[in-house]
């Protein structure tokens, strides 16, 4: 994990002084930057509709978990469907 971290620091880092980067990245960048600052606004959009308020340099966590199976036999999904 810290050297991700790392990878990551130093990929802001380039990204802000453009050093060490090839210019098809860059350019790159330019041309994707509208689409991400749009994304990125409409999630924030999702977040404030539901009461989070994100703040700069807050996570959020998106860790999916399975949801446990249902074992029931056919007796007991009948009496959950009339509400017993």
């Amino acid at each position: 994990m810290r050297a991700r971290t790392a990878d990551l620091t130093a990929l802001a880092r380039a990204v802000r002084t453009g050093i060490g980067l090839p210019l098809s990245f860059l350019r790159w960048m330019r041309l994707t930057q509208p689409a991400i600052d749009a994304l990125f606004a409409a999630f924030d959009g999702q977040l404030r509709e539901r009461g989070y308020l994100a703040m700069g340099g807050q996570i959020v966590d998106a860790t999916l978990v399975a949801a446990p199976k249902q074992r029931n036999n056919p007796a007991e999904k009948e009496a959950i469907k009339e509400g017993k």
